[in-house]
C-alpha cells in the first residue's frame, strides 16, 4: 500500500479536529441526557451521542479510502 505525501498532510491536518469534534458530540450528547428527566429524552440522547460521531468518523474514513477526488470531502466535513 502505498500512501502519497499529500495524503500524510491531509490526514495529519484533519485528524485531530476531527476527533476533538467527535468526541465533542459524544460529550454534549451524554451531558444532555443527564438534564432530561424523561427517558425517551434520555435514551435519544444517548442514540445521538452513539450516531452522530459515528456517521462523521464513518464519513472521513469512507473519503480517506476511496481518495482521487473524494479526498476533498474531508475539509467541509
Amino acid at each position: 500500500l502505498q500512501v502519497s505525501s499529500s495524503m500524510i498532510v491531509l490526514r495529519l491536518f484533519s485528524s485531530v479536529p476531527l476527533h476533538l469534534t467527535t468526541c465533542g458530540m459524544i460529550g454534549y450528547f451524554l451531558g444532555r441526557r443527564h438534564y432530561h428527566q424523561s427517558s425517551f429524552e434520555r435514551n435519544f440522547n444517548l442514540f445521538l451521542a452513539i450516531i452522530l460521531p459515528f456517521l462523521f468518523h464513518g464519513a472521513y474514513d469512507t473519503a480517506l479510502l476511496y481518495g482521487d477526488k473524494y479526498t476533498y470531502l474531508i475539509g467541509p466535513e
